[in-house]
Order: C-alpha cells, then sequence, then structure tokens
C-alpha cells in the first residue's frame, strides 16, 4: 500500500533520539481547537455486518467533506469495508455508509458519496477553490489535519496510534524532491514535523480553503516533505465540480 500520513512533532526540538521510543507531539502539531477541521472526518475499516460493532478505534484514513453527502479523500484508502465515521473521537463517532465511490482515473484521488447527508454536529464542509484557482506558492503555510499521533524509536521508524481526537498543524510549501507517480502533487514540509501511516485522504487547506489531499511521506522521522495531491491541476478540479458539483 502507499504511504500514508499523519500529523506528528518531535516533543523537544532538540532532543536527540535514544534507546526507547518517543513520544511524538508539541507545538507544530496540537489537538485543535473548537472550531477548527469541522470539515474533517474519519475513515475505518469496520465491518457494517454487525450493527453492535462499535470498536472504531481503527483509523484508517481521513477525508474532507466537500457538500453533505460527498468526501474527499485518497483513492488507495478504497477498501471493500470502507465506511465513513463523523465525529471528532474514533470511539463515539457515528458510522455513515458510503453507496458510492468515483476514483479519478489512474490518480490518487476518489469521490466518496453517502447514503444519507451527514448530519450537522457543529460540522461543516470545506470551501473549494475556483476552477482556474493557482497551486499555493513555495514558503507558503497550509494547514492540515489527522486524528493519529505516533512515536519514532532510535532509528527514526514511525509507529502510529489514534490519539483519540482530531489534530491540527501547518507545513510550508516547499519543492518536491520526488515524484509521486505520474500524480500532480505539491509538497509541505516543517521543522520537526512528519507523517505516517493513518491520515492519507485528510486535507491541506490554504486560506481557509481546500487545495490538497494528503497522500504520502516518509518512512523515517523528517527526512522529506509530505506529498499533497493538487487540487488546482485543471483536470483534477475540474472532475470535482463534474462528479460533485462543487
Amino acid at each position: 500500500m502507499m504511504k500514508t500520513v499523519l500529523l506528528i512533532l518531535v516533543l523537544t526540538a532538540g532532543a536527540a533520539l535514544g534507546s526507547i521510543e518517543k513520544r511524538v507531539t508539541g507545538w507544530y502539531t496540537r489537538y485543535c481547537r473548537k472550531g477548527e477541521g469541522k470539515h474533517q472526518l474519519m475513515l475505518s475499516l469496520t465491518t457494517l455486518r454487525d450493527p453492535q460493532h462499535r470498536n472504531f478505534s481503527r483509523v484508517h484514513c481521513g477525508g474532507t467533506r466537500i457538500r453533505s453527502r460527498w468526501i474527499l479523500t485518497a483513492a488507495h484508502c478504497d477498501e471493500s469495508d470502507l465506511t465513513v465515521l463523523e465525529g471528532r473521537q474514533p470511539d463515539t463517532a457515528i458510522m455513515r455508509r458510503i453507496v458510492e465511490k468515483v476514483k479519478y482515473p489512474g490518480h490518487d484521488l476518489m469521490l466518496l458519496k453517502l447514503r444519507r447527508r451527514t448530519r450537522s454536529h457543529g460540522k461543516t464542509k470545506a470551501e473549494l477553490p475556483d476552477l482556474n484557482c493557482a497551486t499555493p506558492p513555495l514558503g507558503e503555510e497550509v494547514d492540515f489535519f489527522g486524528s493519529q499521533d505516533a512515536y519514532i524509536n532510535q532509528t527514526g521508524h514511525m509507529f502510529s496510534y489514534n490519539a483519540g481526537t482530531l489534530r491540527c498543524g501547518k507545513m510550508e510549501v516547499c519543492n518536491c524532491s520526488t515524484h509521486y507517480g505520474n500524480n500532480r502533487t505539491f509538497c509541505g514540509m516543517a521543522l520537526h514535523v512528519d507523517g505516517n501511516a493513518g491520515d492519507s485522504g485528510s486535507g491541506a487547506l490554504w486560506n481557509n480553503k481546500l487545495y490538497g489531499v494528503q497522500v504520502s511521506g516518509p518512512i523515517t522521522f523528517n527526512t522529506g516533505p509530505t506529498h499533497f495531491m493538487d487540487l488546482c491541476n485543471r483536470p483534477y478540479r475540474q472532475w470535482i465540480f463534474n462528479t460533485a458539483e462543487v
């Protein structure tokens, strides 16, 4: 499976990696404040066959609500038992059935249509830029979101775990040092912020509008940028408009 991403940070900027795992958290990523990340939803692999099953602790990916029944995420998040979790904590979230999956052919974008409109619960949709938008410039900060945190070991390897609630962070738009297949992406990076498993598909906002979808990050801590699908790539933006009418 393609590399997925989440929001993390070394507790102390100058701390060396020791022989025991250290919790990854702190300044650049934090628990979201009230009112932040209202567009964010969680994707789970919880089966729908057991209506009594309430273990929502396994957050598989993230997603962004762009309309009441449409969620934008990464195509590599797709699994046969994929479901949407609506809420801030996975163990109390409401499960929503997916009735349609629409993938951009050959690229890492997917739209999910829900059977019913999501309840508000204080949630709002993310606003998209217009069809002729431009990619966020180098040096600009983008806001990104996720439900995972991580530990790192002495070699810099990251081990993700569920943070229990939504986290917020910032990255600075930078040049991409690698390609992400044939996908059109922009990249972000910040000191002591990196990616790990669990939050692919989550959105990146610039000036309070949705410009990117998280899809890939480095395997070891702080060794490369995070890739975001560039929603200002005109074919991507047109596909979203044609499919979800937004």
